[in-house]
C-alpha cells in the first residue's frame, strides 16, 4: 500500500486559525498541484491511499477539497482509500462556540 499525506493552504497558525499571512489559493489553477499533487506518487499495480489530507484553515476554497478528492482521486484516478485529516482538537461546533465573539 502506497500511503501519502498532503496539506495545503492555510495561515500562519498551521492547523489553527491565528492572525498572520494566509495562503488563500485554490487547487484548480495549477494542474497536479495542491492536494492533487499526491497523485504523482501512485505506483502501478500497488494500492494507493491518502490517510491524511486537508485544506488548512482559513481558506475560502476549503469546501472544494472533499469533492476534488472524491471525483478526481477516488473516481478518475482510482485511488483505493481516503481519510480526511483530523487534528484531535475538538469539532468545528466546539471551536465556533469558543470563538463566537468573532461573528458578532
Amino acid at each position: 500500500m502506497i500511503d501519502r499525506h498532503n496539506y495545503t493552504g492555510g495561515g500562519a497558525g498551521g492547523h489553527d486559525i491565528s492572525a498572520g499571512k494566509v495562503d488563500n489559493t485554490s487547487h484548480l489553477p495549477t494542474p497536479g498541484g495542491g492536494l492533487l499533487a499526491i497523485g504523482m506518487y501512485q505506483v502501478e499495480n500497488h494500492p494507493f491511499c491518502c490517510t491524511e489530507w486537508t485544506q488548512s484553515p482559513p481558506n475560502e476554497w476549503k469546501l472544494e477539497a472533499a469533492p476534488l478528492f472524491a471525483f478526481y482521486g477516488l473516481g478518475l484516478q482510482g485511488w483505493d482509500a481516503s481519510y480526511h485529516f483530523i487534528n484531535g482538537r475538538g469539532s468545528l461546533r466546539q471551536w465556533l462556540a469558543e470563538h463566537a465573539e468573532l461573528f458578532d
